[in-house]
């Protein structure tokens, strides 16, 4: 059996004894209804460029069916696979073949016994219950569990997790200009400088196309709510400049204002971040942390991404044997995360996308206040490093094999039953 570091229930349970913490790994869909029981957001939005309003009919139902699989199947399982011995909300697939059961139920029975989450599989956020003595923990807040205990305050969360959360967080991060869609479309300088973090709510208005193209190079444009690259522009070159120039004002209008008008005000989901580029960066240092109770940072590894041709996460790898230096190297930037966090009220599973630049100075450009997407590999090195003595293991999301579960284990039937590989998420 697969035996983890550590699991989330000990990491909870170390600073909070009075309720018991259940676990809900779901991504929301901003753009389509998952199922009849899982809706779109329409509150808690987060920016998913794959399909807009002018999407071909046949182009948004292969999204559909694409986003359907992986979000109420491979994101929970691999989200969730190192929860540990607490309770773990799934969301049933009511559009798969087979019933999606089965398959949660075998992926989680490869870790041992003591480690296993107690499943609780329902159709939607409107149907999870809990007990008297429980709270809610997910990895992103949804509109329809906010009438529920959370562990974390759901729109605190909501802004931890946003680009313009970390740009006003007074962490070392680059400087950053974050501009504010108005109701009338116009867009607001609201803040030139979050290293000192001094915000102007009297900067007038600005033409956006304009506003790029004077822009000194290189910069970078994040949405307010993105994932694993998906609303990261890196803009290096004047070619680049003149791509973005057209595209993103068109985003702007046909995207970012629609959740101006739907979702609440308050929550700013409309903001664009311009952010400077980190010069002369030596490494990259992709944190995987976990905020305890009272702010205390535990460090679980460091990993390093693989990102596609289109620059979205494509996958992680991690060394062990680095990992104690890593972990010393990160320390400082580790507690500082970890205090504005617990500032905020915030504790569970955290993630940053550190750069460190050739005079040793760390520099956060992103912060995951969720389950990181390499999470799993920085709780596996018991597993593959102390009891195999496997120095390196990768993470795979993105394998699609043409055959069934069974048959796939029974070609790498070596592989699996020395353990030296493991499934996280299959549907």
């Amino acid at each position: 059996p697969v035996v983890l570091d550590t699991t989330f229930a000990e990491l909870y349970a170390a600073a909070e004894q009075r309720r018991r913490h259940v676990f809900l790994p779901f991504f929301p869909s901003t753009e389509i209804d998952l199922s009849p029981s899982v809706p779109r957001v329409q509150k808690y939005m987060y920016h998913d460029t794959s399909v807009t309003h002018d999407t071909p009919a046949d182009q948004r139902a292969r999204y559909t069916e694409f986003a359907r699989v992986k979000y109420l199947g491979l994101l929970a399982q691999r989200l969730g696979f190192t929860v540990g011995a607490m309770p773990l909300v799934i969301f049933n697939h009511p559009y798969s073949s087979e019933n999606n059961i089965p398959s949660v139920r075998q992926t989680f029975s490869r870790l041992v016994q003591s480690q296993r989450p107690e499943l609780r599989f329902v159709d939607g956020p409107k149907d999870v219950k809990l007990e008297e003595d429980e709270i809610l923990a997910v990895a992103f807040p949804m509109d329809d569990l906010e009438g529920m205990p959370h562990a974390v305050e759901p729109e605190v969360h909501y802004e931890l997790l946003s680009k313009r959360g970390l740009a006003l967080s007074g962490l070392c991060t680059p400087k950053a200009t974050i501009l504010d869609l108005a109701a009338d479309g116009t867009w607001f300088a609201q803040q030139e400088n979050m290293v000192a973090c001094t915000a102007s709510d009297s900067a007038g208005t600005l033409d956006l196309k304009a506003y790029i193209l004077a822009r000194a190079l290189p910069f970078v444009i994040k949405l307010q709510q993105s994932v694993s690259g998906a609303g990261t522009w890196l803009v290096c070159a004047e070619e680049d400049r003149a791509t973005v120039a057209d595209a993103i004002p068109r985003l702007a209008a046909e995207y970012i204002s629609k959740e101006l008008d739907e979702a609440a005000p308050q929550l700013k989901p409309s903001s664009l971040i311009f952010t400077d580029m980190v010069p002369n960066i030596r490494a990259t240092l992709p944190l995987v942390m976990f905020v305890q109770r009272g702010g205390k940072a535990v460090f679980l590894g460091c990993t390093e991404q693989e990102m596609s041709s289109s620059g979205r996460w494509a996958g992680s790898t991690v060394t062990y044997s680095a990992q104690a230096a890593l972990r010393t190297r990160l320390q400082h930037t580790m507690e500082q995360i970890a205090t504005f966090l617990w500032s905020r009220g915030y504790y569970g599973p955290a993630g940053a996308d550190v750069l460190e630049d050739d005079e040793g100075k760390q520099w956060i450009v992103d912060l995951n206040v969720r389950v990181p997407s390499g999470h799993v590999l920085a709780m596996l090195s018991r597993h593959f490093w102390v009891e195999r003595k496997m120095d390196r293991a990768k993470l795979l999301p993105n394998m699609r094999p043409r055959v069934e579960r069974e048959a796939f284990v029974k070609a790498l039937k070596d592989d699996f039953e020395s353990g030296s590989a493991i499934i996280v998420g299959w549907v």
